[in-house]
């Protein structure tokens, strides 16, 4: 079990890591001004990018550690990636939204949430600390 809270600290890693990517990518081509008045840009966007990239190397970090806060910021950071995904393509959907593109990373944040969910995880999380 601890290969996967170790699996799971390095998703967390690696989704911080290209979610800071992409926002520098979005940032260096539209201008930070022009960030609010941005018209694709909801406000749940702004929230993904700051949980994810301020939560998820804390999380990653304190689970690597096995402690318990890097369990419960780890779960915040699934599950609000999850949230945006499923709950964003049902009642906000685009007109240009990739649904395959939607559907991994939804699948990515599910598997996430799925991993931290176990009870052998909180065992090893409880027994780690």
């Amino acid at each position: 079990m601890r290969i996967l809270v170790r699996l799971a600290a390095v998703m967390l890693a690696g989704i911080a890591l290209f979610t800071l990517y992409a926002f520098l990518v979005f940032v260096s081509r539209i201008g930070f001004t022009h960030i609010v008045g941005f018209p694709g840009l909801m406000g749940s966007t702004i929230v993904l990018w700051v949980v994810t990239i301020v939560g998820g190397p804390i999380a990653a970090t304190q689970l690597w550690r096995f402690k318990r806060v890097g369990w419960a910021l780890g779960l915040v950071v699934f599950g609000v990636g999850l949230l945006y995904y499923t709950a964003g393509v049902a009642m906000f959907r685009g007109p240009g939204a990739h649904l395959p593109s939607i559907a991994l990373n939804a699948t990515f944040y599910l598997f996430g949430v799925i991993i931290l969910s176990l009870p052998s995880c909180r065992r090893t999380i409880q027994l780690g600390a």
